[in-house]
């Protein structure tokens, strides 16, 4: 069942930024009773980097859906038994459990797993773990130019590789709301417009 689940849950993840995104996200909700019972024994039985990957590949479904209190406590218990070297499912956990708490409004408590995170990605030398380490930084930083150079290093790793399309809209995206949060709508704009053309080129309905 965890075997089954995980595969589904990995497969589903990696639609949901494309043209089956919508499907994929029904079918995860319905699912929701299975994933939380393979999450539940992965973790009573020690399947400790089997369900790090398994909450990895449920971040993006979780965040869209609102499932941020349920989501924190599944990574904070995934990150607590983990084995605490670099890993890069290690890594992507403490990035998700630091935005699951910060989207709640207690910046303070997820002060803590960024700063751990990203060193740890540097060190891994990962693509996907840097870029979204970078992503989530240049979100929690309060000064807009040091997001904007946070984003730039970001935008300059997903670009190299078209695997991290999504992520390189999303970035986008985030960078165009903190330029009209400025009054610099004319960058924003542009900003939205490179965003929106991925997401057209992924065919991802749900974002544009």
């Amino acid at each position: 069942h965890f075997d089954s689940y995980r595969a589904l849950a990995a497969r589903l993840d990696a639609q949901l930024h494309g043209p089956d995104g919508i499907a994929a996200f029904t079918r995860l909700d319905r699912e929701q009773d299975n994933l939380r019972a393979a999450l539940k024994w992965g973790l009573e039985i020690g399947q400790k980097k089997a369900v790090l990957r398994l909450v990895n590949h449920l971040f993006f479904f979780w965040i869209r859906r609102g499932y941020w209190g349920e989501a924190e406590q599944w990574n904070k218990v995934a990150v607590s038994l983990a084995d605490q070297h670099d890993d890069p499912d290690l890594c992507m956990a403490l990035i998700q459990l630091s935005t699951f708490i910060a989207i709640q409004g207690r910046f303070a408590e997820a002060g803590p797993y960024l700063p751990r995170a990203l060193p740890m990605a540097r060190r891994l030398a990962q693509t996907q773990p840097l870029v979204m380490a970078l992503m989530t930084l240049g979100q929690a930083v309060p000064d807009p130019e040091e997001a904007y150079a946070i984003w730039d290093e970001a935008i300059a790793l997903a670009e190299a590789d078209e695997r991290f399309t999504w992520q390189l809209a999303n970035i986008q995206m985030h960078y165009g709301d903190r330029l009209r949060e400025y009054g610099r709508y004319a960058e924003a704009t542009s900003r939205y417009n490179q965003s929106l053309k991925l997401m057209q080129q992924l065919g991802n309905v749900d974002m544009i």
